[in-house]
């Protein structure tokens, strides 16, 4: 398994070491490590915490409410077990193999400690969201810890992975947390719509689109393990499974989050004159660049898998010629004895 692991970070494209001669470049990539991005993340986590549990106790004047912080606390212990973990597992790779210039990439415990966070983290926002609309109390402070969620995102995936990361997989990562960031806006968005329609229009408008808007939410706050997931697969699994975790990326976004709130935005637009939002475009090209993506994955998949068979094909071919070719001079041999 070791061998696997270490073979998976060798054939990586782009994994190459790098080395700077920068004296503080060289303090925070070899003595702190990703020390400072886990801290801040971690403190983030609390602060939110703080916040909306301190929101949840006030509204429902229920003691019961403060047990959240049992939760987040379970929340903190998974995070940096994941961040642990992640340490140990490259210290025994290098002590194994006994070789100090191969290191490990990200690890999958970083989805599933994710979708821990974000499972309670959706459960509190829809519940103080409902809250607050049925009493007509304004989301301001349930808008910001929303907005928190990016942030601590970033820092999640910058204090998961490895603090000498090749320029590709930097790019990966900075991909994953643009996309989130400009995805927790889009969230912040909907949810600011939908309560200033239910505001202005109590009589008419559907109760229904509410649970509706909050699953979209709580699932656009769990994405990040998908994407996660899809950027261990890059460099820890064979290429059609790479593929295979793309496109479940991507059908992720595109039936669970774009096309959901593409098709909110129109109704609301449609039948009660809401303004068109900006995050519209947004979810139109999110839309075209899913179905890009789906398309360019399928088609690689389809395209190795010929290829594969060919290659095999021609190899028995070659076998068959081969043993033909054995039989022959076997036969010229007895003949000449």
């Amino acid at each position: 398994m070791d061998s696997w692991f270490l073979s998976a970070v060798k054939g990586a494209p782009g994994n190459e070491k790098k080395a700077s001669k920068d004296p503080m470049r060289r303090l925070c990539l070899r003595k702190l490590k990703n020390i400072p991005a886990q801290t801040t993340c971690i403190l983030l986590i609390i602060l939110q915490a703080c916040l909306l549990n301190v929101h949840l106790a006030a509204a429902f004047k229920n003691p019961l409410m403060w047990l959240w912080f049992v939760a987040d606390a379970a929340v903190v212990v998974v995070f940096i077990a994941t961040f642990y973990l992640k340490e140990w597992r490259l210290g025994h790779v290098r002590v194994k193999h006994r070789n100090e210039h191969e290191f490990a990439k990200g690890l999958p415990y970083a989805p599933a400690a994710w979708f821990v966070y974000a499972a309670f983290l959706g459960a509190r926002v829809c519940s103080i969201f409902a809250f607050d609309l049925e009493n007509k109390i304004q989301i301001l402070d349930l808008k910001s810890c929303i907005c928190g969620t990016a942030l601590i995102c970033i820092f999640f995936t910058w204090g998961h992975h490895h603090h000498q990361e090749s320029l590709t997989r930097r790019a990966s990562i900075l991909s994953l947390v643009k996309l989130f960031t400009i995805d927790v806006l889009d969230t912040v968005d909907i949810l600011d719509v939908l309560f200033n329609m239910s505001e202005h229009h109590t009589t008419s408008f559907p109760k229904a689109l509410e649970p509706i808007i909050l699953a979209t939410v709580t699932l656009n706050l769990i994405r990040p393990s998908v994407s996660l997931l899809s950027l261990f697969g890059d460099h820890f699994t064979s290429h059609i499974n790479s593929l295979k975790l793309k496109i479940l990326k991507s059908l992720y976004e595109l039936l669970l989050l774009n096309i959901p709130l593409l098709t909110i935005r129109l109704y609301l637009a449609v039948h009660y004159d809401e303004p068109a939002s900006v995050f519209l475009v947004k979810n139109i090209v999110g839309i075209l660049f899913g179905v890009v993506e789906i398309y360019d994955c399928t088609y690689d998949i389809y395209s190795e898998a010929y290829n594969s068979i060919k290659l095999s094909e021609v190899n028995d071919k070659n076998s068959m010629n081969n043993n033909h070719e054995e039989l022959k001079t076997e036969k010229q041999n007895e003949i000449e004895e």
